[in-house]
């Protein structure tokens, strides 16, 4: 295996931001290698290069739902756009008629999906959210912004706050 997938995985583990099971250098190349991710490297002719910006699709129990997940950018390429790109290119990576969902406490990646057609979702707006949950194998993993804040009162996305985004169709 090459040493760019332990870095990476290293990285991504010392944020301690990501869904730490898919963290493992294994199961992050073998999203690149299926054709499921995007990555962003070093362009070292001779040596290891380095992983500076990832972003995956994940399978879920639902064969036409994936996570866009494990979007990430490393500091030294932060604030140029690049989150933008590797999250477009992964959504582009996906088949057609397959649906696309994302958990983010970072405003960034809401914002970025936000412009790629997906919309945050709470119970209001999905009846059938903890259904589809359940269904995807995802319901241990859904956040509490899905629920009311109070009796008929919803929040905002904002960074921090964790919030399920879809894009259907």
């Amino acid at each position: 295996m090459q040493r760019k997938w332990e870095v990476l995985s290293e990285a991504l583990r010392a944020t301690g931001k990501y869904y730490p099971e898919r963290l493992t250098p294994r199961l992050l190349s073998s999203r690149y290698y299926a054709g499921r991710a995007v990555i962003r490297e070093t362009t070292e002719v001779i040596g290891n290069r380095t992983i500076q910006a990832y972003a995956a699709l994940w399978p879920t129990n639902e064969p036409k739902w994936f996570e866009l997940g494990t979007v990430y950018v490393g500091d030294s390429l932060r604030g140029r756009g690049l989150r933008n790109d590797i999250m477009s290119e992964a959504v582009r990576l996906a088949s057609a008629g397959a649906k696309l969902f994302l958990i983010t406490d970072v405003e960034g990646v809401m914002h970025s999906a936000e412009k790629l057609g997906f919309a945050a979702v709470t119970t209001q707006k999905q009846p059938n959210l903890l259904r589809w949950a359940s269904w995807a194998g995802v319901v241990c993993r859904l956040p509490g912004s899905i629920y009311p804040i109070a009796p008929g009162v919803w929040g905002t996305p904002k960074s921090g706050e964790r919030w399920l985004y879809w894009k259907v169709g």
